[in-house]
């Protein structure tokens, strides 16, 4: 399986010319579609920071394959540019704001003056978080609505459709967004992973070994691909999944999947029947 040249070579120009690159999944329990997400975030992530994104995360349900990613690296919040402090709001306790910088270790203060004889704010009561978000590139993987996307998508809609913003969309229904798409046809997402990462990584100057050897990313491409056919049992396992296995293997990939054992069907054996008859048994004195 190849891509199209001129796919790879604008994705690589778009991702080059980017700053705070999203990878963005939904809410998923397909082995196949997560281990894909995981290991091109990390294949990026190897030439300029990234984040992973998905509406709702439950690593148990990747249990199978937990020794070979990092919870912590996913996120489900996409506000992150700006840090917001609030709290209950009544008018007195607030009667003048003001802010330095501290000589001593170059920190911020921000100070909240009340009233005379007013009491200060409650420090419990102050609530710290992040919001608002910037980026020109979007990777959507198995995206069939935006809507889908839930909290990552409402409110933040101007970053998905602004003009400026460089979408790429691999799988899922997203055919009308995005400057690049890349469709599964028959093959698995990791399967279309790592035909990207093979491709890319000449490009972007990434040696394919030493990228395997930090991330173990081949174990999880190797998992989605058996997950997806059935530990290649499957009747319509395509021919190249069963060469992305090889390679793969070659990258030192661990086969972690266990193929659902399918009894045989038992065949009911019939007795041929015996074409000649039975007659008496003579007996020649």
């Amino acid at each position: 399986m190849m891509i199209d040249q001129q796919q790879i070579d604008k994705l690589k120009e778009m991702f080059e010319l980017s700053r705070s690159p999203l990878f963005i999944f939904p809410t998923t329990t397909d082995v196949d579609l997560f281990a894909a997400s995981y290991s091109l975030f990390s294949f990026f992530n190897m030439r300029q920071e990234c984040r992973l994104l998905t509406p709702v995360f439950d690593e148990r349900t990747y249990e199978a394959v937990s020794d070979y990613f990092h919870p912590s690296k996913i996120e489900n919040e996409l506000g992150k540019e700006n840090l917001l402090i609030s709290f209950p709001y009544q008018e007195a306790q607030v009667d003048k704001v003001s802010y330095h910088i501290g000589e001593d270790g170059k920190r911020f203060h921000l100070t909240i003056k009340p009233r005379k004889g007013t009491a200060p704010l409650d420090i419990k009561q102050v609530e710290f978080s992040y919001a608002g978000a910037a980026t020109d590139f979007i990777c959507l993987l198995g995206v069939e609505q935006l809507e889908d996307l839930s909290q990552l998508y409402f409110a933040y809609e101007n970053i998905y459709k602004n003009s400026d913003s460089q979408l790429v969309t691999i799988g899922g229904n997203q055919t009308e967004l995005g400057q690049v798409r890349l469709e599964l046809e028959e093959c698995s997402y990791c399967e279309l992973a790592f035909e990207l990462i093979k491709q890319l990584a000449p490009l972007m100057e990434i040696d394919l070994a030493e990228f395997f050897t930090l991330t173990r990313a081949s174990t999880l491409l190797l998992y989605g691909i058996e997950h997806k056919t059935n530990g290649l049992q499957n009747s319509d396992a395509p021919a190249s999944a069963f060469i992305a296995t090889g390679e793969l293997l070659n990258f030192q990939a661990t086969r972690l999947f266990q193929a659902a054992q399918t009894s045989a069907p038992k065949v009911k054996v019939q007795p041929m029947a015996n074409k000649h008859k039975k007659t008496n048994e003579i007996k020649i004195k």
